[in-house]
């Protein structure tokens, strides 16, 4: 399906740029011989937009033939050509070596101009004629206006399409270059933007492509700039025992018992669980079960802050062995901080040799930016618990992937001799574990696999962070950076919080509401929990707190599906959601499962997001999921 779509839409341009070439030859030429506007362009920047080169260069090629074959005008082929090609070439190396430092605009009315050029200097060489060099300050200026129009045109139609990535980028740096800067300082910002984008260009290699996926609106300009913030300790702390992937801990304190800040509160039960901690130092005031963020009962270990800031950290670790390292990361109870929440000591420790320690820098979710700014602010102490995690697992290659709307992050890295940086497209789901592998090594996870089946482990900035900070420090994971967003909000913040704090008041914290929201979100609004009201607290695994208002949350009541097939085309793991919704409203959880292959989807979210009726399709793969455990708990 994705194939087809693709070979239409590119049938659909060629088709389009060669109609537009035939209706310009119509008309007589601007003053000097073949000279035109060369509209027919816009249909071939389009395909380079929203695909790749391989098929605007396709689209020359095949409309200069045909143009050709219609014309009756065999020598005119190799001047269109080889200007066609040149052209193409041009905003290729732009787009790929300076964009987004200047427009798409820019890029095309450079292309036009070295379309001119080429075309005047190949009609020399091959005629003979130098005179024909004095209409080339008229080309240069032709080329400068149609490169304009095209450009223009480009902006113009293909804004808010959704496969159009360079755009939603483009887009957003102009946003942010207008509300924040003006007159010499924005030519200064400019400038040093180019110049961090040339430089990421130095060492950074490119990802690759993977098929699938969305370009939602990034909205990280809310909060990207936005350093990082400690908020105080709050009075009450309420932390879930249930704090990664598997079984919750077991409490090990009681009630009335004083514990500083740090001391473990639940011991993990069995290896998919994670050790819990104190994040204030206080007395512990109940152990209770109530309704957790996700509907379902969770143990909750209330602590009163006594205000002491008292702590508990282990023994700090100078030189530690491989097996040291992942003891200490199973004592500290650090688990994968990207969202998923599996227990960083299972990963470190794979059942097949791995060649490679992948750094999943990516944050492709919309409105966070907490692993943005850790990366920026904290980066050798991110470099460093990345060696400590190659160190555990005999690895010697890491590879961290940044994706292109983080210039300043990439740059951050370039100077570590020992850690590639893979340069990644904004995608959404591009920080998705097999999604990340793929595209930062070429190798493909099969369904069902492991990523260590391909030689590789995948853990986040934040975990090599938390990692660092326990082997060199002995800091348990009880606090961690999230991101306060939404428009909803008064102030976009990344805060340093501990677990367990009320939602309330980190919304408090960061001067309230500031308008009704709609919406509240516990995690990024692909992947994330929405609440019904503030009365939830934090977890290792809460990347964010987001208040979104009407038109962010764009809660419109769902309609038939109207089989248009949008939400496989875009599915990453090349799934059929529509069926599992289909056998899900049904009752038939089985065959949703089966039809669908649900025990394969990674709720990333893409499918509801794309789908134009709007359909609550992650509601049926978690129901469907849920019922299954249910029968196969029974």
């Amino acid at each position: 399906m994705r194939a087809a779509k693709k070979i239409a839409v590119l049938a659909m341009l060629t088709g389009l740029s060669l109609i537009a070439f035939i209706i310009e030859s119509l008309f007589p030429p601007l003053v000097i011989p073949g000279a035109k506007m060369g509209i027919a362009n816009v249909f071939s920047f389009a395909a380079l937009v929203m695909y790749s080169p391989v098929e605007a260069f396709i689209i020359v090629a095949v409309r200069t033939v045909l143009g050709a074959i219609y014309a009756g005008n065999f020598s005119a082929v190799l001047y269109s050509f080889t200007g066609g090609m040149v052209s193409m070439a041009v905003s290729s190396l732009l787009l790929y070596l300076v964009y987004p430092g200047i427009s798409i605009t820019a890029v095309s009315i450079v292309a036009a101009v070295a379309h001119n050029i080429t075309q005047n200097v190949v009609f020399v060489f091959l005629s003979g004629s130098v005179l024909m060099f004095g209409y080339m300050p008229y080309l240069i200026l032709l080329g400068i206006l149609s490169g304009g129009i095209v450009g223009g045109v480009i902006l113009l139609v293909f804004r808010g399409v959704p496969q159009n990535a360079f755009l939603k980028i483009i887009t957003e740096k102009k946003k942010k270059r207008v509300t924040r800067r003006s007159g010499k300082r924005a030519a200064l910002h400019i400038i040093i933007d180019i110049t961090k984008i040339w430089r990421s260009n130095l060492k950074a290699v490119s990802g690759k492509y993977y098929f699938g996926g969305i370009h939602p609106k990034g909205q990280k300009s809310l909060a990207s700039s936005s350093p990082l913030e400690v908020m105080p300790a709050v009075e009450k702390v309420a932390v879930s025992v249930l704090q990664s992937l598997g079984k919750p801990a077991i409490p090990c304190v009681e009630v009335g018992q004083a514990v500083k800040e740090g001391e473990i509160i639940a011991k993990a039960d069995g290896a998919i669980s994670s050790n819990v901690f104190a994040s204030v130092a206080g007395m512990v005031e109940s152990i209770a079960e109530d309704i957790g963020a996700s509907g379902a009962a969770e143990t909750f270990i209330t602590i009163k802050s006594n205000g002491s800031g008292e702590k508990f950290t282990f023994p700090a670790l100078g030189d530690p062995t491989p097996e040291e390292i992942k003891q200490r990361v199973c004592d500290c109870g650090i688990v994968g901080l990207g969202g998923a929440g599996f227990p960083t000591a299972v990963k470190v420790s794979p059942k097949t040799p791995v060649s490679a320690l992948i750094v999943n820098g990516a944050e492709c979710e919309p409105y966070l930016t907490c692993d943005h700014r850790l990366m920026v602010e904290k980066t050798d102490e991110i470099a460093r618990g990345a060696r400590l995690l190659a160190k555990a697992l005999g690895v010697e290659q890491i590879i961290i992937g940044i994706e292109t709307n983080k210039p300043d992050a990439i740059a951050a890295f370039e100077p570590y001799e020992d850690i590639k940086v893979v340069k990644l497209r904004k995608q959404y789901p591009m920080g998705g574990e097999k999604q990340l592998i793929y595209v930062t090594t070429g190798r493909k996870v099969g369904l069902g696999k492991l990523p260590a089946d391909v030689g590789v482990v995948v853990q986040n900035v934040a975990t090599c962070y938390a990692v660092c900070e326990a082997v060199e420090l002995g800091k348990p994971l009880y606090e961690r950076v999230l991101t306060v967003s939404g428009k909803a909000v008064a102030q976009p913040k990344n805060l340093w919080v501990k677990v367990g704090t009320p939602v309330s008041a980190i919304i408090n914290y960061c001067g309230g509401e500031s308008s009704a929201p709609k919406k509240a979100v516990l995690g990024g609004p692909m992947t994330g929990v929405a609440i019904a009201n503030y009365n939830q607290y934090t977890h290792k695994t809460t990347s964010a707190v987001l208040l979104l208002d009407e038109k962010e949350a764009a809660a419109k009541e769902p309609t038939p599906c109207l089989n248009c097939g949008m939400c496989a085309d875009v599915c990453p793991m090349h799934l059929m959601p529509m069926n599992t919704a289909f056998y899900s409203a049904a009752g038939d959880y089985e065959t949703a499962a089966k039809m669908g292959n649900v025990a394969y989807c990674i709720e990333c979210g893409a499918c509801e997001y794309i789908c134009p009726a709007k359909r609550p399709l992650i509601q049926a793969i978690r129901k469907t999921k849920a019922e299954l455990r249910k029968k196969g708990d029974k």
